[in-house]
């Protein structure tokens, strides 16, 4: 029953499109999740989930010079 539960719960996370959310792009809610996250905060969090962002959201991977520029500030 767990991983019938953990599969739900991985396929609406990270797999499937969310209406509510930017569906033109098929954003799932993790993708939602990270792109209306605080800039100060999401490049510390994609730096820690990486493996997560590398397999459902690799768009977060490319940060702009802006972002760049307070991580080597700080």
């Amino acid at each position: 029953m767990i991983m019938a539960w953990e599969a739900a719960v991985n396929y609406y996370n990270f797999k499937s499109p969310h209406w509510s959310l930017n569906i033109d792009d098929c954003e799932t809610p993790f993708q939602g999740f990270v792109r209306k996250m605080h800039t100060s905060k999401k490049t510390k969090f994609i730096n820690q989930h990486i493996q997560l962002i590398e397999k459902y959201a690799l768009q977060f991977l490319t940060i702009s010079k802006k972002d760049a520029q307070e991580v080597v500030s700080r």
